[in-house]
């Protein structure tokens, strides 16, 4: 009987860290797809910004009028984005808007 009971508890044993290991590789591949498609969509919605001299030259020159047209509430949202910041390249906040 307690070699029935040893042997059942083994082959329990394995197939619960099979089934807790295939879980983990599971949701360990759920959060690389959301991060897949967070960079995504990041690089979708943003790269026309990334690429643009106005952008640039906003970093260096803060200026009221780009703020203005391209900054507003309504296209910060419409972005789906609740924070936005523009920083220079040795870190120093150029703007900010939070939604």
């Amino acid at each position: 009987m307690l070699t029935f009971q040893i042997a059942t508890a083994t082959v329990l044993g394995e197939n619960l860290r099979r089934a807790e290991e295939a879980h983990t590789r599971q949701v360990a591949s759920g959060v690389l797809s959301a991060f897949k498609l967070t960079t995504f969509q990041f690089s979708d919605q943003f790269t026309d910004w990334a690429a643009s001299d106005n952008t640039y030259l906003f970093v260096q020159h803060r200026n009221d009028e780009f703020i203005a047209s391209n900054l507003s509430a309504l296209s910060i949202a419409a972005r789906r984005v609740n924070l936005l910041m523009f920083l220079r390249l040795d870190g120093t906040p150029v703007q900010g808007e939070r939604i």
